[in-house]
């Protein structure tokens, strides 16, 4: 049992980990935009969008096991994670490499929504699960905020 969790959560942090590459932190760029006194720095974005995948990657694999490899896991479920997956990476593009507030904002709130989406369907799988998704809710909930308020600080 442990070993299917562990290819599962490495697999799934991998798929996370494929985001940074591909589009890594302009932190030139962002450390010019006007932002408000209390924004988080890149060091600690980046140390907390590591702990949110993993808390991510465990949540997928704990669904893995406790649905026998996603077996009874249905096809919502897998719609969601793909689309909050797809969601959570493309923010990166928006942001550092297409430099556009209103793309990277309307990506965070699909971020969100999928991510309550989620977590509303993985409690009746698994609720230890589903408390795994929780941070990263709560951060894609402060990210659509504070691209909102960079936006509008950056607006001309």
């Amino acid at each position: 049992m442990f070993y299917p969790f562990m290819l599962a959560a490495v697999v799934t942090y991998g798929l996370f980990l494929l985001s940074a590459a591909l589009f890594p932190a302009d932190m030139r760029w962002y450390s010019s935009v006007k932002k408000p006194a209390w924004a988080p720095s890149g060091q600690l974005i980046i140390s907390a969008r590591g702990f949110m995948h993993a808390c991510m990657a465990a949540s997928v694999a704990l669904v893995y096991i406790k649905t026998g490899g996603f077996q009874n896991v249905g096809i919502a479920w897998i719609f969601v994670v793909i689309l909050h997956y797809l969601a959570g990476q493309a923010y990166g593009f928006f942001l550092f490499k297409a430099k556009s507030f209103g793309l990277a904002l309307a990506d965070s709130m699909l971020a969100a929504l999928t991510g309550w989406w989620l977590l509303v369907l993985t409690a009746p799988l698994s609720k230890e699960a589903a408390w795994l998704l929780l941070p990263y809710l709560v951060w894609s909930c402060l990210t659509t905020l504070f691209t909102w308020i960079i936006r509008m600080m950056n607006t001309e």
